[in-house]
């Protein structure tokens, strides 16, 4: 044998090097289980082609970032097993501490895994931060978890340690791979090039999760949380550093009228509103492009009937800040921040509930999602609002969880119709924020029911747009049972 040999574990057949990479490498089929396991799914049971966009040679290639991510694990591992103390007692806690290590990458993965199979992407720290609390992100995961998960976990924490013992004495065996520099050099050399090639190859090519490793993704996707800012501070600082000749003075004008003002598009009525109860249902997700008899023959009766404005576009298609140009008449731009640490509680403006809430008006918000994310619930609480109703709220009191993002549409109408009831005597004011058809576009009818076959994006947006319709149209008939009809304003 050329060279000086490994070093051999006490109590074992191979090396520090040897136990190290064999360890990596089962986790590597680990990893590569789990992809397979997202790629089957996605084939026989979702109907989706995650690899329909990536060149012919690009199959080979996608487990780079997971040969990577092993690189890292067996070189995390190696200098675990190198700062081992001597004795067995050591021996038994350096592998117990490899051991937690490689079960968090597991666990993570397969957490990962369930994530991937309902947003079409792997867990990142974002929707973490969105979770309204832990029990959300637990009852999410629980509602997915099915035999896939469960197999993939016991192969993890039961098929990948025996593996890798029977890696390590197969590596042991190989006189040719004993030199140090050839084993690592081998295993660098394979990892890097097969990431280097996924990174060229299916770059900006979306393959619903299947491309990614979930822990690389998570750091990849990693930001800083958000902390408070000094806005004042913040516009003069921005203002020092515009020309002179492009500073605001006074009021800022529009830059599209020069009068300031946008010429109706429909005529004034004569007729008041001053004894009208107010509905705004705000349509999460939901372009008027898609807006039609078939995936929404509801809200179209409406439109039909009533004033539709052609020529208005949203302050922003983000739900916090087009939440604040609805209920504030205000625009926030993106600060790096949120209102809460700019503003401090209460927000300072007035809000739409407080106008109407002088005037005499009950008023409730009813939300099919949880009013905590991106802190919605901020935007109401001590604002004129006088129920502030959440998927959180109605899951505690026993309504069950639709999917990950919230109740069903139809649970969230029923709740504001027992409210519109005790309250249809005197004016009130119900914001009804939808949560669906947000990605992924779930819809909860029967297949019989959907307009739209589920073969394609577009077709389940229609279909989880044509279940909330159906929501607005149960909404709708209930106004219409109660004599409310004529007598309410309906905004969506």
């Amino acid at each position: 044998m050329e060279g000086r040999p490994h070093r051999r574990l006490a109590g074992s057949t191979y090396s520090r090097d040897e136990a190290a990479i064999a360890t990596a490498a089962a986790l590597f089929t680990f990893l590569l289980a789990t992809k397979i396991s997202l790629l089957l799914w996605h084939l026989f049971i979702k109907g989706s082609r995650p690899l329909a966009d990536i060149p012919r040679d690009g199959v080979l290639y996608l487990a780079g970032w997971d040969l990577l991510l092993c690189l890292g694990v067996a070189i995390v591992c190696y200098v675990l097993h190198l700062i081992e103390p001597r004795g067995r007692g050591w021996h038994i806690a350096g592998t117990l501490l490899r051991g937690a290590f490689c079960a968090a990458i597991i666990v993570f993965s397969v957490a990962s895994f369930q994530v991937a199979r309902i947003y079409g992407e792997p867990l990142d720290i974002e929707l973490l931060r969105s979770a309204d609390n832990v029990m959300v992100l637990r009852e999410s995961i629980w509602a997915y978890l099915g035999p896939m998960p469960a197999l993939l976990l016991l192969y993890g924490f039961v098929g990948v340690p025996l593996l890798a013992r029977f890696i390590a004495k197969r590596l042991a065996r190989r006189e040719r791979l004993r030199m140090r520099w050839q084993l690592w050099g081998s295993v660098a050399i394979v990892c890097l090039a097969f990431a280097a090639m996924q990174k060229v190859r299916l770059a900006r090519i979306d393959t619903f999760g299947v491309k990614d490793n979930a822990i690389l993704f998570f750091i990849k996707e990693y930001s800083p949380p958000y902390r408070p800012i000094d806005a004042p501070q913040m516009i003069s600082r921005l203002e020092t550093q515009l020309d002179p000749a492009r500073r605001i003075a006074g009021s800022p004008k529009s830059a599209i009228v020069a009068s300031g003002k946008l010429q109706r598009d429909f005529p004034l009525s004569a007729a008041s509103a001053e004894n009208l109860n107010v509905i705004l249902i705000q349509m999460e997700s939901t372009g008027a492009l898609h807006v039609d008899e078939k995936s929404a023959p509801n809200i179209t009766a409406l439109e039909q009937g009533g004033l539709s404005f052609k020529r208005h576009v949203t302050t922003a298609t983000q739900t916090r800040p087009a939440s604040i140009g609805l209920y504030y008449s205000d625009y926030m731009p993106d600060l790096g921040t949120t209102p809460q640490l700019v503003y401090g509680k209460p927000m300072p403006q007035p809000a739409l509930a407080e106008v109407l809430k002088s005037a005499g008006y009950h008023t409730g918000v009813f939300h099919s999602g949880f009013l905590d994310y991106v802190e919605l619930r901020f935007l109401f609480q001590d604002k004129g609002m006088d129920v502030l109703l959440g998927a959180r709220e109605m899951m505690q009191a026993g309504a069950p969880l639709a999917y990950s993002a919230g109740v069903r549409e139809e649970q969230t109408v029923s709740e504001m119709c027992d409210w519109i009831r005790k309250n249809k005597s005197e004016k009130f004011f119900a914001a009804y924020l939808t949560e669906f058809p947000h990605h992924p576009y779930v819809s909860m009818e029967n297949e019989s029911e959907k307009p739209f076959p589920d073969d394609t994006w577009l077709n389940r947006y229609q279909n989880s747009l044509h279940y909330t319709d159906r929501a607005v149209g149960q909404l709708i008939s209930f106004l219409k049972s109660e004599g409310l009809m004529d007598k309410t304003l309906i905004v969506i």
